[in-house]
């Protein structure tokens, strides 16, 4: 099984498919959509908060951790609109370590529960949407699973998903907040000047950031993450 291999050369509306997303975190858990530029089923930054149920949960934290090399992929089982995906309560699932291709086969089939939407955002490949002078990421999570995830401006881009460990006043920022997630900076990275880019950006341990404009904080970059190009560009 491949996701989004159906809808790739479809450009004129969108119609029921796989959809792909990286899960991110081990108590709270959100799911990163797998966006594609040029296949109008796919084009959408998306975050979900999701549930498994505790056996699920279970068998995903332990494929997780015996595999640290490896993000889990999970989609849909059936062919679904995306936002049908995200307004859904449950929907059934597939799940994968790494990005699976035709010979894969799934390690658990578990129902997802749809707590909320966090981001939902269109992509548009022929918009005039200028890139960010600096790196700029959405941060998100709860409790102490938090998580960066690259904001795609316009083609060509990249997708980055990341586990990360807050500074205690971004920890306590983000404890605070009524925001679903937070839009950060990397004062010291130039992202506009660099495109396109085809490999992770972030290869230091830790960084200071900026919100809001004037907010100062530092991130440390955790293991678990995902980063893509080629999909999310495909024609």
């Amino acid at each position: 099984m491949s996701f989004m291999q159906s809808s790739i050369h479809n450009k004129l509306q969108e119609t029921p498919d796989l959809h792909g997303f990286v899960i991110m975190g081990k108590k709270d858990l959100f799911l990163c959509h797998l966006p594609m530029f040029y296949a109008i089923n796919h084009q959408y930054q998306l975050i979900l908060q999701a549930e498994l149920g505790s056996e699920d949960k279970s068998i995903y934290i332990k494929t997780r951790n015996e595999n640290p090399d490896n993000v889990i992929i999970i989609g849909n089982h059936n062919p679904m609109l995306l936002k049908d995906v995200a307004n859904s309560k449950s929907f059934l699932a597939e799940g994968y370590i790494g990005m699976p291709n035709s010979n894969s086969q799934p390690f658990f089939n578990p129902e997802v529960i749809v707590k909320e939407i966090t981001l939902f955002e269109h992509i548009n490949p022929l918009g005039d949407v200028e890139y960010p002078e600096h790196y700029t990421y959405y941060l998100y999570g709860k409790n102490l699973d938090f998580h960066i995830s690259h904001l795609i401006s316009r083609f060509p881009n990249f997708q980055h998903e990341i586990d990360v460990t807050l500074s205690q006043n971004l920890y306590d920022m983000m404890t605070n907040t009524k925001s679903k997630v937070t839009k950060i900076t990397f004062p010291a990275l130039f992202e506009k000047d660099n495109q396109p880019i085809e490999k992770n950006p972030l290869k230091n341990l830790k960084y200071d950031i900026e919100w809001d404009n004037h907010n100062t904080g530092s991130i440390k970059i955790e293991k678990y993450a995902w980063f893509d190009s080629e999909m999310l560009n495909m024609k």
